[in-house]
């Protein structure tokens, strides 16, 4: 039987703020300076692991390339495999698995401390435990998004089409760890908050991201002829910028569901607090 909708009434608080384009992007940093001063410690420790694990690069024997000059990981995992070289091999896909699953973890777990009035839970530990209580759930999630995309991408065609879908779920994460959908749920709480308003979200998430890649070009530029390397000031500078990528995005996705309509059969139902 189809439960009726219900008002959506998220627990945490929802920010004020409807206007311009620009208006709307000044409210969203500011939300994420909040955010970031409440959590300045977890999501420093955050950044260090994601940016450490996106740097990490596997040491293959002096002139060994497998055939391949910088293989991408799974080309080289595999490539490893078909030469033999299993000890290899299986430190290739034990790097391809971390540099995956860690940034995307410390990502749930930093758009968790984005939401910290939900349930009355406020601490680094409480986001901690929600995210692994929703593991299951941002992993399926994940799959499916990930599978999804690759077989609409196949094509030259597909890309245009893997790009609308990208930003139609663009949101799952925060569906997940902040409103506790199931891992369907949040695939469709991510579609239905962003209808009508793709263009708005695709510009905004475009501008999240080109000020964060731009900022640590910039910051290397006054060390070039210095002592510091300026890869070195450009990943301090990237460190300290991560936390703010999951705190805008998640900035926005709480005003996008700002009394958004819940329906439960189609979001799935919460995951037991316990």
């Amino acid at each position: 039987m189809h439960e009726p909708e219900q008002s959506y009434q998220p627990s945490h608080p929802q920010p004020a703020g409807r206007g311009s384009a620009g208006l709307l992007f000044e409210n969203i940093l500011d939300d994420a300076g909040a955010g970031y001063a409440r959590h300045a410690l977890p999501l420093l420790l955050l950044s260090g692991v994601a940016t450490a694990l996106n740097a990490w690069e596997f040491p293959l024997p002096a002139g060994d390339t497998l055939g391949h000059e910088s293989p991408p990981l799974p080309v080289a995992a595999v490539a490893a495999a078909v030469y033999g070289r299993w000890d290899i091999a299986a430190g290739l896909a034990g790097m391809c698995i971390a540099k995956t699953l860690g940034p995307f973890l410390a990502y749930a777990v930093a758009c968790r401390l984005a939401a910290p009035a939900l349930s009355g839970r406020t601490g680094f530990g409480d986001a901690l435990r929600d995210v692994a209580l929703a593991l299951p759930s941002l992993l399926g999630s994940m799959g499916m998004l990930s599978l999804l995309l690759s077989l609409v991408a196949l094509t030259l065609v597909g890309l245009p089409y893997a790009l609308y879908l990208t930003v139609r779920w663009a949101f799952t994460v925060q569906a997940v760890v902040i409103d506790s959908t199931d891992a369907f749920g949040a695939l469709y709480l991510s579609w239905d908050a962003v209808k009508g308003k793709w263009w708005r979200t695709f510009f905004t998430l475009l501008a999240i991201g080109t000020l964060l890649a731009l900022l640590p070009l910039l910051a290397a530029l006054p060390f070039g002829d210095t002592a510091v390397p300026p890869a070195v000031a450009a990943a301090a500078v990237q460190w300290l910028l991560w936390p703010l990528l999951p705190l805008a995005t998640t900035a926005y996705y709480r005003r996008l569901t700002a009394g958004f309509p819940w329906a439960p059969s189609r979001y799935g139902r919460p995951r037991p607090a316990g």
